[in-house]
């Protein structure tokens, strides 16, 4: 009986105690169940806090702090564990793992990253961030040993294209449409890069063409496109191994008028053109080219590019040498030197893509 009376005691207790807990707060129930290991719909409010944690991912990403991305990218990853298959859920778990998987190609991962993009295109519910991922996939790649991976990932890229473009967002919104485009760019950019180590001019030529032909006229595919710029010159080269060299200089001069735009491009079209001055004996020309490269937002705006600008002013002293200027050419070789000693440039030796 006494056993019993305390159990009395107890529940009595337990009941009073019960009348006077306050309402929980919704943090305090978004912890409780994130503790409990139960799944919860994501809100407004987490989508926001998942944006915030990425504009602090990307920051470290520009001060190339490769502790704080992949603190950060845990942490994302971490955030969105705790949520439903929802819209939203789905749309923070892809958007943590594209970071994640950029943090394992700075490590070397291949396989960690694979997995974690391939996470971000199973899951997410927007086309920009799968078209996305995809590109990202290439990087993993960049190995003449894994020539038949990077075909398999950009066919499955251009089919994933080629099913966005029936949907009518993409019909219908000319914003959506340009982002789809433009994210399709950097993987046809990408995969074109690759292959023309191993002579793939059929493919890349055929594979722009088709792109293009998406859009009004080749001038508006320079307009609309980030990367035309360096897409036209990758067009360039088909034509230059042909030994099509009126064709080859028509679309580098279509790359030149897109870079002038502020699209990037490397040094290889300023070096080209000026190389096509100098056979006519066009030195000034020649040297302008040069100076166009030297002078793009681009280069100047980012310091791991300062052995394409270094590369570009031992181009500059070749051609005062052949205008029988050796003192002035001299003072562009010491200015190349210098610039190669920058402490930043041993990181283009050593890019986050994967490479074997």
């Amino acid at each position: 009986m006494k056993t019993f009376g305390f159990l009395i005691f107890i529940g009595l207790c337990l009941i009073i105690c019960a009348g006077d807990k306050k309402e929980m707060s919704a943090d305090d129930e978004k912890r409780l169940i994130l503790h409990s290991g139960q799944k919860r719909n994501a809100t407004a409010d987490d989508e926001q806090t998942m944006i915030d944690l990425a504009i602090k991912y990307n920051q470290a990403e520009r001060n190339d702090d490769i502790s704080g991305m992949e603190r950060l990218a845990d942490e994302m990853c971490s955030f969105a564990s705790q949520f439903s298959d929802t819209e939203r859920g789905r749309r923070i778990l892809a958007g943590a793992n594209v970071k994640k998987g950029i943090v394992y190609c700075h490590q070397k991962n291949r396989v960690k990253a694979l997995e974690a993009f391939d996470v971000a295109i199973s899951n997410s519910p927007d086309a920009e961030t799968v078209m996305y991922a995809y590109s990202l996939k290439l990087l993993c790649f960049w190995s003449k040993k894994y020539v038949e991976e990077i075909h398999g990932i950009m066919d499955a890229c251009r089919k994933e294209y080629e099913k966005i473009k029936t949907s009518e967002e993409f019909r219908k919104d000319p914003e959506f449409r340009q982002s789809i485009q433009n994210k399709y760019s950097h993987s046809i950019d990408g995969y074109c890069s690759f292959i023309l180590h191993f002579k793939g001019f059929g493919r890349i030529k055929k594979i722009i063409h088709d792109f293009i032909a998406d859009f009004k006229s080749e001038d508006d595919f320079g307009r609309t496109i980030d990367n035309s710029a360096s897409i036209f010159f990758l067009l360039a080269e088909t034509f230059r191994e042909k030994n099509d060299f009126e064709k080859e200089l028509f679309y580098l001069k279509k790359s030149f008028h897109c870079a002038k735009q502020g699209k990037f491009v490397g040094d290889s079209l300023y070096l080209r053109l000026a190389a096509y001055e100098v056979r006519r004996g066009n030195y000034e020309q020649a040297l302008a080219y040069c100076d166009s490269g030297l002078t793009s937002k681009q280069f100047l705006s980012n310091p791991l590019h300062a052995e394409r600008q270094a590369i570009l002013l031992i181009a500059k002293s070749k051609i005062y040498e052949k205008m029988g200027r050796p003192e002035t050419a001299r003072e562009y070789v010491e200015k190349s030197r210098m610039l190669c000693q920058a402490p930043n440039l041993r990181k283009l030796f050593d890019p986050w893509w994967i490479k074997e």
